[in-house]
């Protein structure tokens, strides 16, 4: 994700040289549809891995004798994985535009979730806790995406301000 997103701050940076301020729509247009190739590849990729790995995981499993307890951990952490990719591609956004203050509390929030729903769940047994990782990267997820949404609508001005 950082290889996609270094040519795209190249290409902001020269774009926002040539262009005048009233038309910053073009810096927009480009953005969203950057955040959008980028969204889609991240959510196909790890979607497409845990698919894999929740069908593969099976077969893996009875050939190399792990217990059921592993394939229940594995595919629960699968789908987990898939709403830290989200966070992931939404901080990469955000990170561009200089909105790093949220991120920190998402992640310490998260943290947290992690820590207290690890504790409570711990007493049902170990194989549990991937369920308190799986609420936190729900909250990451689903939270990163609605604000790195909201932060969409002025994205063009917070780059081109600061590129100029």
């Amino acid at each position: 994700q950082y290889v996609m997103m270094e040519p795209i701050h190249m290409h902001m940076n020269n774009v926002s040289i040539k262009i005048k301020v009233s038309q910053a729509g073009v810096l927009s247009k480009y953005i969203q549809n950057t955040y959008k190739k980028l969204l889609l590849i991240t959510v196909f990729s790890s979607v497409t891995t845990a698919a894999v790995l929740n069908i593969a995981a099976p077969y893996v499993m009875a050939h190399v004798e792990f217990s059921p307890t592993s394939m229940h951990v594995l595919q629960v952490a699968s789908i987990a994985n898939v709403f830290l990719s989200l966070f992931t591609a939404n901080s990469l956004l955000l990170m561009l535009t200089n909105k790093i203050k949220l991120l920190a509390i998402i992640v310490m929030v998260s943290a947290s979730i992690v820590i207290t729903g690890g504790m409570m769940l711990a007493g049902s047994g170990f194989e549990n806790l991937v369920y308190a990782y799986l609420g936190a990267t729900i909250f990451a997820g689903m939270i990163s995406t609605i604000y790195a949404n909201k932060v969409m609508k002025n994205a063009s001005s917070i780059i081109f301000a600061r590129l100029m």
